[in-house]
């Protein structure tokens, strides 16, 4: 969702920039997020950081990025 939001974003803010990049600069920007959304997990009382929890939200990321990419090649 995030992934998907950003690039939105971006392409509303950058419209002269390749789709590509776009979605690399909201796919490592998500990445970036879920990184530090798992570090400020380990120091929150009763919470625990999970390396795997990034990992899946790249998975969601990139699963984003796919539709998103099937799109703007059906809207061509």
């Amino acid at each position: 969702m995030l992934c998907g939001l950003l690039y939105l974003a971006f392409s509303k803010t950058w419209q002269d920039k390749k789709a590509t990049l776009l979605t690399f600069f909201a796919f490592l920007t998500t990445l970036v997020y879920a990184i530090f959304d798992e570090w400020h997990q380990g120091s929150t009382p009763n919470r625990t950081p999970y390396a795997g929890d990034v990992v899946l939200d790249g998975i969601g990321a990139l699963i984003a990025i796919f539709g998103i990419l099937i799109v703007n090649k059906l809207r061509k």
